[in-house]
């Protein structure tokens, strides 16, 4: 058997007290028995000290060092460093937590999620809130352009217009697809109930001529009677016959202050009858009437028969009743005389029938 006090030789200890289990000697059973009392009188002391702590405001007070206050969760109190550790050991079953006792949880964290009245919507997976919440919206944009290959060019969208200014029309995309032609549906506008103005479309600008008036100017009322000149056969108001004014007459007005008005003609040639005929180098035998109405006769006649019906005179050159006229005969020589009748004969009345010259004038 070894000396299992070795350690002690050479020393005043005996060997009886150094394998004593004595507390009182510095021995290894000793010191042991010194290490286990020590550990007891903790043990007992710490037992004697409280074990307080919180977990969501719910008090734990249990004396001991591993303790569960829910099920599946452990919780460990180190009184040396004053720490609190819980650990997790299976399936947990929290008792519910008002929401009072939540800090700032806000007021939607007491509302349910959904689409009713008082509900939080939420995003769906595609990354939108719910057509019956918010809709479906299209902001349309519009885009002047000036050609089909400018509008099928176009990044447009759902609902956007184009306005082709090389056609005066404008086109909305009703199908997904700018570039597709039939994607694109012209935008309709009412028909004008009025397709042209005096055979004129476009931008119409009209002339007096388009409208019937092509012989009427565009006078002010100041200046449209401003010396007017009256054409064809204008008419007015008949003054009274003793009016003597500025006022303008009618032909009514002096037939009644008893003028003889008569139309001026121009000469006409007499056809000669009876072998009567003009004299070569004098003035043809003609007749006409003046401003005053009266009829003139001139010509040099020769060769008839004496006493014969020289010629004709033509409505509106008769007298009213019969003339007779004096001339000359015979160049001159002699003294002669003509009858003009109310049917306008002109006869040979007396005188010779050579160089017979008639100048004269009647009223008739």
């Amino acid at each position: 058997m070894s000396d299992q006090y070795a350690w002690n030789r050479g020393r005043s200890t005996s060997d009886d007290i150094a394998d004593a289990d004595d507390p009182r000697y510095e021995t290894p059973g000793g010191a042991q028995n010194k290490a286990n009392t020590a550990l007891e009188d903790a043990k007992e002391y710490a037992d004697e000290i409280p074990k307080y702590t919180q977990i969501n405001g719910i008090v734990a007070n249990i004396p001991d060092d591993n303790f569960s206050i829910i099920g599946g969760i452990g919780i460990r109190v180190d009184n040396g460093d004053q720490s609190l550790s819980i650990t997790a050991t299976g399936p947990v079953d929290i008792d519910p937590i008002p929401l009072s006792k939540v800090y700032d949880a806000g007021t939607a964290a007491a509302k349910n999620v959904g689409s009713a009245v008082g509900n939080v919507p939420v995003i769906g997976v595609d990354g939108y809130l719910d057509t019956g919440i918010l809709p479906a919206l299209a902001i349309s944009d519009t885009f002047v352009i000036n050609s089909q290959s400018a509008m099928l060019a176009l990044n447009a969208q759902l609902g956007d217009v184009a306005v082709r200014t090389d056609l005066s029309k404008s086109y909305i995309l009703k199908t997904a697809g700018a570039s597709t032609l039939a994607n694109w549906q012209e935008l309709l506008t009412p028909t004008s109930p009025v397709q042209s103005v005096a055979g004129k479309t476009g931008v119409v600008t009209l002339t007096s001529a388009d409208v019937g008036l092509g012989n009427v100017t565009n006078e002010s009322k100041s200046t449209m009677f401003a010396s007017p000149a009256f054409t064809g056969t204008p008419t007015g108001t008949t003054q009274a016959t003793a009016d003597n004014s500025t006022k303008l007459a009618t032909t009514a007005y002096v037939k009644a202050q008893g003028y003889l008005v008569q139309a001026i003609t121009a000469p006409v040639t007499l056809t000669k009858i009876n072998s009567w005929v003009d004299v070569s180098g004098f003035y043809t035998l003609k007749a006409w009437s003046d401003s005053d109405g009266a009829v003139h006769i001139q010509g040099s006649i020769m060769s008839g028969t004496v006493g014969s019906i020289i010629a004709n005179l033509p409505a509106g050159l008769r007298p009213t009743a019969n003339i007779d006229m004096p001339c000359t005969a015979n160049n001159a020589g002699d003294n002669a005389a003509i009858r003009i009748y109310a049917n306008g004969d002109i006869q040979h009345l007396s005188g010779g029938n050579t160089l017979v010259s008639i100048n004269g004038l009647f009223k008739p």
